[in-house]
């Protein structure tokens, strides 16, 4: 009878781990806040200044959200905005802490697509790298 019991305890709480493992939390962008960017070999006509990402729509993709935007930005001649994604999230853990996600952000339709845009703080602060036409940009939230 007890083994029975320690059986039934162990399948469990591997059920629970697993469900615990598949609803991630990740960091996003704070929709529809401002951020201050700074650029680094900036793409035009992207300048230093504000973006807003305004969240459009969610999908699921094996559990995992891709986020639709548009981005408000300001630019050379004032301000602008493009449509934008945020998907594929991979999280860095400390324990079971998350530390901070990673997104491929894509400037859509056609580029250019930032493969390791990690966020900070629940989107206190974003940090676009590894982007195809070799521009970097950081972004802080300012509220």
């Amino acid at each position: 009878m007890n083994l029975k019991k320690i059986a039934l305890f162990a399948l469990l709480l591997a059920v629970t781990s697993v469900t615990a493992a598949s609803a991630a939390t990740y960091h996003t962008p704070t929709w529809g806040a401002d951020y201050t960017c700074t650029y680094t070999n900036p793409p035009y006509p992207s300048v230093d200044g504000l973006s807003t990402w305004v969240l459009q729509s969610t999908q699921f993709v094996n559990n995992d959200p891709i986020y639709r935007t548009i981005e408000y930005y300001d630019a050379s001649y004032g301000t602008e905005n493009r449509k934008a994604t945020f998907a594929k999230p991979v999280n860095t853990y400390s324990g079971t802490t998350v530390l901070f996600t990673t997104w491929e952000f894509t400037i859509n339709p056609y580029g250019p697509q930032c493969k390791k845009t990690d966020v900070y703080g629940g989107g206190q602060v974003i940090y676009f790298n590894n982007c195809t036409d070799g521009h970097t940009r950081r972004c802080q939230r300012l509220y």
